[in-house]
């Protein structure tokens, strides 16, 4: 176990080369393995001075939603298509492609962009919040921090539309926080949806 130095840089990094800056703030409450990390280096004092993690926060990925979602497979398993209709930072887009295939269907998602194209895509998975703050999703008592740009959609005759925190604080609606990978203490809610 080693202490932070005051001026620790640290970096999240994915395996298809995305990277993002990361706080120590961020690793609050957080339990590291060693799979978590892919480098680090000590000052003089022994203090970790630079930490470079193993997609370890989720930092490095867009989060948003899937409007619609094809992905087919011939007979012979070597042709496939896929196609994507998505919102990410507010912006619709889509996606097509002809040699992979994500396994992702309709709904809250994160992404993984190279340019335009996407990389890696995988559905969240969601909980039903029992309140809402300008800073946390709460389910049975237990609070679950938002993540930073946490886009927030509306979900009414069947369709997604960009909305924001402030609209969906001052409304009437069921509260769904999407998050991504295990639920702990420390999981960061990514997407929300009102309805």
């Amino acid at each position: 176990t080693y202490s932070f130095a005051s001026d620790i840089q640290i970096l999240d990094t994915t395996a298809n080369g995305s990277f993002a800056a990361v706080y120590p703030s961020r690793l609050a409450g957080m339990a590291l393995s060693d799979s978590n990390v892919r480098w680090y280096q000590l000052d003089s004092d022994g203090k970790l001075s630079i930490l470079i993690l193993n997609d370890a926060t989720g930092e490095c990925y867009d989060y948003g939603v899937l409007t619609y979602a094809s992905e087919k497979t011939g007979e012979d398993t070597l042709s496939m298509s896929a196609s994507y209709k998505y919102i990410v930072n507010g912006k619709s887009g889509s996606y097509s492609t002809s040699n992979l295939l994500f396994g992702a269907g309709w709904g809250p998602a994160r992404f993984e962009f190279n340019g335009t194209d996407i990389v890696a895509l995988r559905n969240l998975t969601g909980i039903t919040l029992t309140s809402l703050t300008s800073q946390y999703g709460v389910k049975d008592g237990v609070q679950y921090k938002l993540g930073d740009k946490l886009p927030v959609y509306l979900y009414q005759n069947g369709s997604y539309s960009a909305s924001s925190l402030s609209v969906v604080l001052n409304g009437s609606y069921t509260l769904t926080g999407y998050y991504d990978g295990s639920l702990t203490s420390a999981t960061r809610l990514r997407v929300i949806v009102a309805s």
